[in-house]
């Protein structure tokens, strides 16, 4: 699910701008991003 969803490649490409990112920020924004890919 994650690779074919391209959230893999989205945590390898944009690493460095989401490690700053609290884990209470990053989950809403990958339930966001993976509902999007799913419509």
């Amino acid at each position: 699910m994650f690779k074919s969803s391209g959230l893999l490649d989205m945590l390898r490409d944009d690493y460095e701008d989401l490690h700053g990112m609290s884990w209470e920020y990053l989950i809403p924004f990958y339930d966001e991003y993976l509902a999007g890919e799913s419509t």
